[in-house]
């Protein structure tokens, strides 16, 4: 079985001893990062999706803040929603839509739970989201029976959109039924992480990435997967770069 890689282990250490530190967002923070901005109809209001306080594997802070156009030199902390909602829109002076994102509590194999919210003011619409649209269809990208015949690796995405569409990894018998999500590991919107996948003669699970993705494909493993070892083989001169499965 894979262990803790140690950059997995030095975020943990560095969130425990710098945490106080990322209780505060401000536009004027050198490493803030704006990705866009929602006017309210009558102007008074603001959805900023932002992100803020970069470290080595990402941003510390990411999500929707709603704030008052008068506001925007504040703190934007307060007013932010959780990172799980995403495409948050108007659809009056106080109220907006947004969606949540199920996959981060797939992945714990919790039972996914989600409500309507309210924030400075605004009333705040929730609906599921699981980044598969009604008329996606299932691309199967790799099938692998293991050497023992006893399971398949397969490799699946939803539609053909790739910017928003990222690779599920399932492990089922042989014949099995193929689940709607990976039952071993879900990628993200960012990455795919893992660019290439077999069976090794062990019949444990080899993962291709390169120097950046192998710390990283540790945070898209499903909790409950099956109890089948894994590693991971970095490749820079192969996938340096890359940002979604390429294949042999």
């Amino acid at each position: 079985m894979y262990k803790y890689p140690f950059a997995v282990i030095f975020v943990w250490l560095v969130a425990a001893s710098c945490g106080s530190k990322h209780n505060a967002a401000y536009i004027k923070d050198e490493d803030f990062k704006e990705f866009s901005r929602l006017y309210s109809p009558n102007r008074n209001k603001i959805l900023l999706y932002y992100a803020s306080h970069k470290g080595p594997f990402g941003y510390h802070i990411r999500g929707t803040a709603v704030i008052n156009v008068k506001d925007t030199a504040g703190n934007l902390l307060p007013y932010t929603l959780p990172k799980t909602l995403t495409d948050v829109k108007w659809v009056n002076d106080s109220h907006a839509t947004a969606q949540f994102n199920i996959m981060p509590s797939v992945r714990r194999g919790n039972t996914v739970n989600f409500n309507d919210t309210t924030i400075n003011g605004v009333q705040i619409k929730v609906t599921l989201n699981d980044f598969i649209e009604l008329n996606d269809c299932m691309n199967v990208l790799y099938r692998e029976t293991s050497p023992d015949r006893k399971h398949q690796l397969v490799v699946y995405r939803y539609g053909n959109d790739i910017k928003r569409s990222f690779i599920h990894l399932s492990v089922i018998p042989v014949n099995g039924n193929l689940p709607k999500y990976g039952n071993y590991f879900i990628a993200n919107l960012q990455s795919d992480y893992i660019y290439y996948a077999r069976w090794s003669r062990k019949n444990e699970l080899m993962f291709f990435s390169d120097d950046v993705g192998k710390d990283l494909v540790f945070y898209g493993l499903v909790k409950t997967r099956p109890n089948i070892g894994y590693q991971i083989v970095s490749d820079d001169d192969r996938y340096k770069g890359k940002v979604r499965w390429v294949g042999r």
